[in-house]
């Protein structure tokens, strides 16, 4: 998968998470809003869907259907 390049949503490209599994922390900033395929659990943000992670404003999973 080709790197974006400039500026723009940041995306973990080789990261595929399953549910359950951490979101990775260079997608977390300060207390980040939480958004749709994500979730907080014992202070970890963990994805609640199989997908790849991403950052737009708000942290959330883009399914990998």
């Amino acid at each position: 998968m080709a790197a974006m390049a400039g500026p723009g949503p940041s995306t973990t490209a080789q990261a595929l998470l399953l549910p359950g599994q951490p979101i990775p922390s260079s997608l977390i900033k300060d207390k980040p809003v939480l958004g749709n395929g994500c979730y907080e659990q014992g202070g970890r943000i963990l994805s609640s869907v199989v997908g790849r992670p991403r950052r737009d404003g708000a942290v959330r999973l883009i399914p990998a259907i």
